[in-house]
């Protein structure tokens, strides 16, 4: 595997999570002899520690000038200054959480039996549909909440024509 100086590309392993992310930036970071990983207490080479930056700095694997930086604790975006090693995780979870790029966290509630627009771009587009429902936790605790039930993508082929899937 072979890392890019501040690729946006750079794939780290199949599942992304924060886990991997830094063996990713470990192994970059060996990779590039004239950078220089910050502190132990910053950095650290044995996974048992993390940085603990909460300036606004973003979360993951970046380098900034010739100093390269592990992050759990971001919560900032990206500053044109950091150049990132390896892709952050993003995803969505549960009743929806979202799990953003840069390591925030947001939950989402949108309106009921709406399709949500949550990637457009030329030639494609990805939304869900929220659902409104309420349901028991334990202790008990009812919650009235909203979950993603069903996917729709829009795409264009190479012919120009639109598929609706």
């Amino acid at each position: 595997m072979s890392y890019v100086h501040g690729s946006l590309d750079t794939q780290c392993s199949a599942e992304t999570h924060i886990d991997n992310e830094f063996e990713c930036c470990m192994t970059a970071a060996n990779e590039f002899p004239s950078l220089n990983p910050v502190s132990a207490v910053s950095c650290p080479t044995d996974g048992s520690t993390s940085n603990v930056y909460s300036d606004g700095s973003p979360k993951g694997c970046f380098t900034s000038g010739d100093v390269i930086i592990y992050n759990t604790h971001g919560v900032g975006d990206a500053r044109p200054s950091y150049r990132p090693i390896c892709k952050a995780s993003s995803g969505s979870s549960g009743d929806p959480h979202l799990r953003l790029p840069h390591g925030g966290v947001a939950d989402f509630k949108g309106e009921n039996r709406t399709f949500f627009a949550l990637h457009s771009a030329p030639g494609f587009s990805f939304a869900m549909l929220v659902t409104f429902t309420s349901f028991l936790l334990p202790k008990p605790l009812l919650v009235h909440g909203s979950f993603w039930t069903k996917a729709s993508w829009v795409v264009r082929g190479n012919s120009g024509q639109q598929y609706a899937l």
